[in-house]
């Protein structure tokens, strides 16, 4: 179940599935999964749902099925295959309730970088991974009325909104982060990021009122 009253959208990983039976010692589909949460879950704007839950749904499949059962609003799944030394791995992130597809991919190292604390596979899977979430939550409130939009999309979009350089995206975020701390106005994390937002529309230099914002961080 979705953690309550937490408007982060929820991150399922799924340990990844072998193309072949496993012939070494180490489950590497747990590997991955395990190093891309660790890199994810430092993100502030998305609740990553811990591997002990996603296990238990691994040989069961289906978006439907994980949504329901961890309130998972995104599912990354995959596949690898180890060839000689080299490991590959094929992945998708995908929205759990529309089934659309926000990437998929294909990358290459050799096996032991897996093993590595400062792994490149799972860097690199877990940055394009977060930058296709920003990017998929960002298109939603610039084109749909902020009161149809679910909390979990209206705090991702407004964190991802608030790093923007334009000016008619910064704006777009606050009044984003403005409409989820009305709906939510006991949480927290909101407050945070609209105090956020006032910090940075005056060190980007697009306030136009520097006493306000000053007062409102």
């Amino acid at each position: 179940m979705a953690a309550k009253h937490d408007p982060r959208p929820g991150l399922a990983v799924i340990p990844f599935a072998s193309g072949l039976p496993e012939t070494g010692p180490w489950m590497v589909g747990e590997l991955i999964a395990e190093g891309v949460i660790a890199r994810l879950s430092r993100s502030i704007g998305v609740r990553v749902i811990s591997r002990q839950s996603t296990s238990a749904l691994r040989e069961r499949g289906g978006l439907d099925l994980i949504e329901r059962h961890l309130g998972a609003t995104f599912i990354l799944t995959g596949s690898y295959r180890i060839r000689g030394k080299k490991l590959v791995v094929d992945a998708e992130l995908a929205e759990a309730r529309s089934h659309t597809l926000l990437w998929s991919g294909q990358l290459q190292r050799m096996v032991g970088d897996l093993f590595e604390e400062d792994s490149e596979l799972l860097f690199q899977l877990a940055h394009v991974v977060a930058q296709a979430l920003g990017n998929a939550q960002v298109s939603r409130p610039l084109t749909q009325p902020l009161p149809r939009l679910d909390s979990n999309a209206l705090l991702q979009s407004g964190i991802s909104m608030t790093h923007s350089d334009s000016a008619e995206i910064l704006e777009r975020g606050r009044d984003t982060l403005t409409t989820l701390t009305m709906r939510h106005p006991q949480l927290a994390l909101p407050q945070v990021w609209l105090g956020m937002w006032h910090a940075l529309n005056v060190i980007k230099g697009k306030s136009t009122d520097i006493g306000r914002d000053v007062a409102l961080v």
